[in-house]
């Protein structure tokens, strides 16, 4: 006996995101979200495990690291200190 496989369809978990960012719903800055990942490089987080935290892929955040200085643990530090330097002066 066979299992009549026409009528049913796959449906995903989750609903499709748009593409255009005015329409999507963003939790937190751009700047912001670029900040927490270079600085939890920064502390010592891997790579991997900044991604799951950040809710992005490993490639992206190894991205945004290397920007930064990403292997070198020491241009990651200046990194943030700079920019906690900016952010101090500015308010």
């Amino acid at each position: 006996m066979s299992i009549p496989t026409g009528g049913i369809r796959r449906i995903s978990k989750q609903p499709k995101r748009p593409r255009d960012k005015s329409q999507e719903e963003v939790s937190m800055s751009e700047n912001t979200k670029r900040q927490m990942i270079v600085t939890m490089l920064a502390e010592g987080n891997p790579v991997w495990y900044v991604a799951a935290m950040v809710n992005m892929r490993s490639h992206d955040v190894y991205v945004f690291g290397c920007a930064a200085g990403y292997p070198d643990k020491v241009k990651l530090r200046r990194a943030v200190w700079a920019q906690r330097q900016l952010d101090r002066q500015a308010a």
